[in-house]
């Protein structure tokens, strides 16, 4: 008694299925990439100090300095040492307030990790700020 030997068609369609749930997955990321702005800005030492209730503070831009110190990321805020990337987004939040028009420049030494690079983006992001730069040398 011989059987003929044939393809099953089921394990192709089932990776066929698999492989169109994984670009429908990652295609929708994509669009966000491509969102993000490219202009590039040359930053300058700016001395700002952070708002107060009452005081009505004129600001041209925000910058945020990052390098790496180690395993640790320093962070700061227009020359204000900044500890953690939540006080970094809830210093941002309170800037925004004032006038969420306002560019914000990273300024990112060449040795900080592309994470922190990306969380301080997000913490301007959250925040509410349109125009997030990256500083470059000239």
């Amino acid at each position: 008694m011989q059987r003929e030997l044939g393809i099953s068609m089921t394990p192709m369609i089932d990776v066929v299925f698999l492989l169109l749930v994984f670009f429908v997955c990652t295609a929708r990321f994509q669009i966000a990439e491509s969102v993000l702005p490219s202009p590039l800005a040359s930053t300058g030492s700016t001395q700002v100090a952070l708002p107060q209730e009452e005081q009505q503070i004129e600001l041209e831009r925000i910058v945020i300095k990052m390098k790496q110190q180690g395993v640790l990321t320093q962070l700061a805020l227009n020359g204000q040492p900044c500890d953690s990337f939540e006080r970094l987004t809830k210093l941002l939040t309170a800037l925004a307030t004032i006038d969420e028009k306002l560019p914000v420049i990273l300024d990112i030494a060449g040795d900080v990790p592309l994470g922190s690079v990306i969380d301080a983006y997000d913490g301007g992001r959250v925040a509410g700020f349109q125009q997030i730069q990256f500083a470059a040398n000239k």
